[in-house]
């Protein structure tokens, strides 16, 4: 399964290529130096396709049926969503309104960001 790592201490994503050992601890390859748990957040791939694949974590943008930002009811979302890995499942959850749909039943329009980077997009709501 594909991943990526959040790097807490340093802000950004890990440069140097990793590998999770079967007790699901990471360490470096170049240098096979352990990294913490504590101040690294692993981030898994869904098996959803966007440019460079969809993450847990990553900010996406769907437009509801209408094509208007900005319209919204339960059957027809629209808005600002971010993926969660829930109990192996990818979820689309609306951070305003609390609600969930199964990213493989969501048609979202593109990926606009991610939690760490571009916390800004999840501040004022919609």
């Amino acid at each position: 399964m594909n991943y990526r790592v959040w790097c807490k201490n340093k802000n950004e994503w890990e440069k140097d290529d990793t590998a999770m050992l079967k007790d699901g601890s990471l360490i470096t390859l170049n240098n096979m130096h352990p990294l913490r748990r504590e101040t690294h957040i692993v981030e898994f791939m869904a098996d959803i396709k966007d440019v460079h694949g969809v993450y847990d974590g990553d900010i996406l943008f769907y437009k509801g049926s209408n094509g208007e930002f900005g319209y919204f009811d339960n059957d027809d979302p629209d808005g600002i969503f971010v993926v969660k890995l829930e109990e192996g499942k990818f979820k689309a959850v609306c951070p305003w309104l609390l609600e969930e749909w199964d990213l493989d039943d969501f048609n979202f329009d593109r990926v606009i960001g991610n939690i760490h980077e571009n916390k800004w997009l999840l501040e004022d709501g919609r």
